[in-house]
C-alpha cells in the first residue's frame, strides 16, 4: 500500500512509486531488450563472418597444398591407396570406429599394404602439410578420397596440430543425412562434407582434385569449431557492454527531459491541486494557483496548465451557485420536513383511534409516501355515536403541490360529510362541484368513501374513481368487489355519483387502498396486482387489522425489493364486530388446557354479571364440548382450538364459539341417546353433548374453510 498523499512518500516510496522512477525503469528496460536483441543479431551476425572467414581460409590453405606439393606423386599415392581400398574393403565392412579423434584399428595385413606405398617423399609431403597448418593457422590438412557409393572418407596423407593423423589407408564412415555433397552438382572445385550433430565441432572446406560419378579426390582443411566459439563469447561480452553502457546513458538522457519537461511540471500541478484543495476546505477563496506555478513547457502539459486554470475560475463560480443552491435545498428540505410533519398530524395516527369502540369495530391505516410529501390519505370520524365514516384517496400530483391538493380535499371531505349527513354520493358531489370551481392545476383525487352504521352494520358508499375494495364475510376469504365507479373529484363538474350498500355482520371485514400497492413493480416491470393482494390477505384473514395490513404491506415490499418505489402505498381496513362485546383465545387442545379456558370464558361472564347457575351450566358444556376437540380433532396429534366469547343485547345473550382446524367432526350429526334405557344398556357415547343441547338455548355446527365451527348461545338475561 503506497502512501495517500504523495508529499508524505518516503526516499524508497519514491523510488518505487515516483513518475521519475517509473519513467527510468521501463526505459531502461526497454533499452536493455533492445540492446540484447541487438546483441543477438550481432552476435549471429558475427559468428556467421568469422565462420566464413574460416572456411575461405581453410579453402586457400587446401587449395595452396595441392598448387605447392609434388602432384605426381601425390596422385601416384592417391590411386594405390584407392585400389588397394576398393580392392581390400568390401562396401559392407565397418570399421571399429567413426569418429575423427578416434584411433583406428583395421586389417592388420591392409595397413602394412597402404604402409608399404609410404616412402620419403609421403613424410615429405607430410611435413609440408603441417607446416601449412601451422602457417595458416588451420588445425588438420590432408589428401582423402570420398567414396561416394558408401559414404566413406578414405585418408591418403593427413597432417593434424592437436590429434596424432590417420595412417595411410584409414577410412571413415558417415551417415548418408550428414552429409552434403557440393561437389556432385558443382563444376567448382570445392567439396563440402557438413556433418550433422554427431560431427559439428569443426569447420571443413575443401580443394577437389578429381570429380567422378562414384568419387571425389581433394584436399581437405579443418578448423575446430571451439575457437570460432571463443571469439564470439568474446566479442558477445565486449558487445554486450558497450550496449549496456550506451543504454544506461540514454536512458539517463531520456529521463532527465522527461523529468524537466513531464515530472516535473505534474508535480506542480499536483502541488497546486492539492493547495487549491486545501484553501477551499478553510474556507481560503482564493484564486490562481494553476497560473501562479507558471509551466513554460510549450507542449500539451502547458495547455493543460492553462485548461485547469480556467477550470479552476470555472469551479469557484459554481461552487458559489451550488453553495447558493445548497442553501435554497436546505430551505426547501426544511419546509418539505415541516409539510411532511403537517400532513402526517392531519392523518390519525393513533391507534385503536376509539377505544370504547374496540368491541365494535377494528379500524386501522396506514401510508408510505414515495416522497418525503405523498399525495395519498386516509380518514375516519364519527357523524354521531352510531354512524363512522372512513375514506382513502389519491390525488393526482406529488410533492408540496400534491401535499396542498390532499390538504384541500381531505377538509373538504370532512366538512362536506358534516354538513350533508350520512350520504356518500352527495358528499362527493358536493366536494367534487367546490373544486371544480377553481382548480388552475386540473388535479384531480380518487376517493373512495363508506359509512357504516354501528347498530345495524350496514355500510353505504361511494366510489370516485378508486380502487375496488376487498370484502371478507365472517369466517370466510377476503374477494374483491368490483363496486359501481363514478368518475374521479376535479375531473367533470356536476358529476352524479352513485351509492351502493353492504350489509355488514359480526365478522366482516373490509381492505380499501391506493394504487401504489397494486402497481408496486419488482426488477422485471411486473406488477404486484391485485390477486397477490388478495393472496396476502387471505394467507391469514382472521387477524386484527394492524397484523393483516402489515403483512400486506410486508409483501409488497419483498416483491418490490431492488426497485425504488414510485407511488405512495396507503392502505385501510376495518372489521365490524357489531354491537357486542367479543373476547377469544386461542389454546392448544388438549385436556389439561380445559380449566385456563374456563377461567377466560368465567371471567367474561363475571363481568356482564351473569348469573351463577347459567355459569355452572356453561362450564359444564366447555368441558364437554372441549374435551371433544382435545380427543377427536387432531389424534394422536394436538393442534390449536380458539375461543370465542360474545355478549350481545336485548336481550343479553352470551355466544360462545368453538373453532379448531382438525378433521371434520360434527358433534351434532348422532341422534340423541335413549336416556329411559339404563346405564348398562344404552349405547356408549352421545350423552355429553345432549346434556349441552338440554342446557343451551341453541348448539350449532358448520365446516367452512377447513375449520370446525361449533357454536353455543345461552339467554342470561331477560328484559
Amino acid at each position: 500500500m503506497t502512501a495517500a498523499n504523495p508529499q508524505e512518500w518516503t526516499f524508497f516510496q519514491r523510488l518505487k512509486y515516483s513518475l521519475g522512477a517509473k519513467v527510468f525503469r521501463r526505459v531502461f528496460a526497454f533499452t536493455l531488450i533492445l540492446s540484447f536483441y541487438a546483441a543477438g543479431i550481432g552476435l549471429a551476425l558475427y559468428t556467421g563472418a568469422v565462420t566464413g572467414e574460416y572456411a575461405r581460409t581453410t579453402f586457400h590453405a587446401a587449395k595452396i597444398v595441392w598448387n605447392t606439393i609434388d602432384r605426381e606423386a601425390a596422385l601416384r599415392y592417391i590411386d594405390s591407396i584407392f585400389e588397394l581400398y576398393n580392392r581390400k574393403i568390401p562396401p559392407t565392412s565397418n570399421p571399429i570406429t567413426t569418429d575423427f579423434e578416434g584411433k583406428p584399428y583395421y586389417d592388420p595385413d591392409y595397413l602394412r599394404e597402404a604402409a608399404s606405398y609410404c616412402d620419403e617423399q609421403y613424410y615429405e609431403i607430410q611435413d609440408y602439410m603441417k607446416k601449412i597448418c601451422q602457417s595458416s593457422d588451420v588445425d588438420s590438412l590432408s589428401i582423402a578420397v570420398f567414396d561416394r557409393a558408401n559414404s566413406r572418407m578414405l585418408t591418403v596423407i593427413e597432417s593434424d596440430l592437436e590429434y596424432e593423423p590417420m595412417v595411410a589407408g584409414a577410412y571413415s564412415e558417415f551417415r548418408r543425412e550428414d552429409v552434403i555433397d557440393v561437389a556432385a552438382n558443382d563444376s567448382t572445385n570445392r567439396f563440402l562434407i557438413m556433418p550433422s550433430d554427431r560431427f559439428n565441432l569443426v569447420v571443413s572446406s575443401s580443394y577437389v582434385i578429381r570429380n567422378d560419378r562414384d568419387y571425389v579426390y581433394a584436399v581437405f582443411c579443418d578448423v575446430e569449431i571451439g575457437r570460432i566459439l571463443v571469439e564470439a563469447c568474446q566479442f558477445m561480452l565486449f558487445y554486450i557492454m558497450i550496449l549496456m553502457i550506451v543504454s544506461l546513458i540514454v536512458t539517463l538522457t531520456f529521463v532527465w527531459y522527461m523529468n524537466r519537461q513531464v515530472v516535473k511540471p505534474i508535480d506542480k500541478l499536483t502541488k497546486a491541486a492539492g493547495s487549491y484543495t486545501h484553501d477551499r476546505e478553510t474556507g481560503n477563496m482564493s484564486q490562481g494557483h494553476f497560473r501562479q506555478i507558471g509551466i513554460r513547457t510549450g507542449d500539451e502539459i502547458e495547455n493543460l496548465a492553462n485548461v485547469l486554470d480556467g477550470m479552476e475560475m470555472e469551479i469557484s463560480e459554481y461552487y458559489d451557485h451550488l453553495m447558493e443552491s445548497f442553501r435554497q435545498q436546505q430551505r426547501l428540505n426544511s419546509e418539505m420536513e415541516i409539510a411532511e410533519r403537517i400532513q402526517q398530524g392531519t392523518l390519525p395516527s393513533i391507534f385503536p383511534p376509539f377505544p370504547d369502540y374496540t368491541s365494535v369495530f377494528d379500524i386501522y391505516a396506514l401510508m408510505d409516501p414515495a416522497k418525503e410529501v405523498g399525495g395519498d390519505f386516509y380518514d375516519f370520524f364519527f357523524l354521531n355515536d352510531d354512524q363512522l365514516v372512513f375514506l382513502i384517496a389519491d390525488v393526482s400530483g406529488k410533492g408540496i403541490p400534491g401535499a396542498l391538493f390532499m390538504m384541500i380535499s381531505k377538509i373538504m371531505l370532512y366538512n362536506n360529510s358534516k354538513m350533508i349527513g350520512p350520504d356518500p354520493a352527495l358528499i362527493l358531489e358536493a366536494v367534487n362541484s367546490n373544486i371544480n370551481v377553481s382548480n388552475p392545476a386540473e388535479m384531480f383525487v380518487t376517493v373512495w368513501l363508506g359509512i357504516l352504521d354501528l347498530k345495524t352494520g350496514k355500510l353505504v358508499a361511494a366510489n370516485a374513481g378508486h380502487e375496488y375494495p376487498f370484502i371478507q364475510k365472517a369466517g370466510g376469504q377476503f374477494e374483491l368487489l368490483k363496486d359501481k365507479h363514478g368518475f374521479v373529484i376535479g375531473g367533470m363538474d356536476e358529476f352524479k355519483y352513485k351509492n351502493y350498500e353492504i350489509q355488514m355482520e359480526p365478522g366482516d371485514a373490509i381492505f380499501v387502498y391506493t394504487d401504489g400497492a397494486p402497481e408496486a413493480l419488482n426488477t422485471g416491470d411486473e406488477m404486484f396486482g391485485t390477486e397477490r393482494i388478495g393472496e396476502a390477505l387471505n394467507r391469514d384473514p382472521e387477524r386484527n387489522m394492524k397484523d393483516l395490513l402489515n403483512d400486506v404491506k410486508n409483501s409488497v415490499n419483498v416483491f418490490s425489493e431492488g426497485t425504488e418505489q414510485f407511488d405512495d402505498i396507503t392502505m385501510l381496513g376495518l372489521r365490524y364486530h357489531g354491537d357486542t362485546d367479543m373476547h377469544e383465545m386461542t389454546i392448544e387442545a388438549t385436556l389439561e388446557s380445559i380449566p385456563e379456558v374456563t377461567a377466560f370464558v368465567d371471567r367474561k361472564l363475571e363481568q356482564v354479571s351473569c348469573p351463577v347457575k347459567a355459569i355452572k351450566q356453561i362450564n359444564i358444556a366447555i368441558d364437554e364440548l372441549f374435551s371433544n376437540i382435545a380427543h377427536y380433532a387432531y389424534k394422536p396429534e394436538t393442534g390449536p382450538a380458539t375461543v370465542r366469547v360474545e355478549v350481545e343485547k336485548d336481550p343479553m345473550t352470551v355466544v360462545i364459539t368453538f373453532i379448531d382446524n382438525g378433521r371434520p367432526y360434527d358433534p351434532l350429526s348422532n341422534g340423541d341417546p335413549d336416556v329411559s334405557l339404563s346405564a348398562e344398556e344404552r349405547e356408549v357415547g352421545g350423552l355429553g353433548i345432549f346434556l349441552v343441547r338440554k342446557m343451551m338455548d341453541e348448539v350449532t355446527y358448520e365446516y367452512k374453510d377447513g375449520k370446525n365451527i361449533l357454536r353455543v348461545r345461552q339467554v342470561i338475561k331477560n328484559n
